[in-house]
């Protein structure tokens, strides 16, 4: 079967490094995860492998080569597709129809579900809808925690690979399925990023991973200033009287790693960045973080 892929992300990369057989070309875009780096990965595996690899905005120039596949997969696109839809294989980060829309994979670590879950599926002609067609495969995968984004990222594309193989080598029809009770998940902007410190340890810890790379880092503000925190650990616990009237500040520093109070337990700052990327060593005790 000839195929085309329609690429971006850390997803993007992982589907391609575990590919079987080869795409007849790939057309991509910066989605910013990385800040490039898995945008120039896709063109340097597409250069290594002899595989033509194009920018998205030469879509229009590629209809005669797109009507020479049977199947064009798309894994982490983010723009509408209106044409050669009978062709479409979307890969979608959720158990459909559950998590519907953007950012699945951070939402349901957010949310600390038990599992995460990869679609694949054909769209409905015109449809306007997010992830709205009939359905080659669904799968779950059970995940415990603690979990970072890379991790989760990584089972999420092992599920695209399985599905992917078996459609090159099965071609199934896809099916419907019931999408009256359909979840939708939000996409997320730099508020989204920001911690709240009133919150247990343990949770905030799992927000700092489920914001990590690919990702830039979960935010708060220190000194009036956005920072991001890359890595942190739940230390013991203390007994702080009054600790909720006491979160974000600073209980001590240990070389160069504050511990935070949080609303229930203590954070230890292992890994945070100024906006220009430089590492931040922590050295006064009476600061806040917010």
């Amino acid at each position: 079967m000839k195929f085309a892929l329609l690429i971006t992300g850390y997803k993007g990369v992982v589907f391609l490094e575990k590919l079987k057989e080869f795409p007849q070309f790939i057309v991509t875009y910066d989605n910013k995860e990385g800040n490039g780096e898995f945008y120039q990965k896709i063109i340097d595996w597409g250069h290594h492998h002899d595989v033509p690899v194009f920018h998205k905005k030469e879509w229009e120039s590629l209809y005669n080569s797109l009507t020479t596949v049977d199947k064009i997969f798309v894994v982490g696109w983010q723009f509408l597709i209106k044409d050669f839809i009978n062709k479409l294989v979307v890969f979608h980060d959720s158990y459909l129809p559950e998590r519907r829309g953007r950012c699945p994979t951070v939402g349901a670590l957010m949310d600390k579900m038990s599992y995460l879950g990869a679609s694949t599926f054909r769209p409905f002609q015109n449809s306007q809808e997010p992830d709205y067609g009939d359905v080659y495969y669904r799968l779950k995968h059970k995940i415990s925690y603690p979990l970072s984004l890379q991790e989760a990222f990584s089972i999420v594309a092992e599920l695209y690979i399985k599905m992917a193989h078996n459609i090159l080598k099965e071609d199934p029809t896809p099916s419907s399925i019931d999408f009256s009770k359909s979840s939708f998940s939000m996409w997320r902007d730099e508020e989204d990023m920001r911690l709240d410190w009133s919150k247990d340890a343990e949770e905030i810890n799992q927000n700092i991973l489920t914001l990590s790379y690919p990702y830039d880092g979960a935010v708060s503000l220190y000194d009036g200033k956005p920072i991001r925190i890359k890595r942190a650990k739940i230390e013991s616990h203390k007994n702080i009287i009054n600790q909720q009237e006491h979160c974000g500040k600073i209980w001590k520093i240990e070389k160069g790693n504050p511990h935070i109070v949080c609303g229930k337990g203590i954070l230890k700052i292992l890994e945070a960045t100024n906006e220009s990327g430089n590492t931040i060593l922590f050295s006064k005790t009476r600061k806040r973080f917010k």
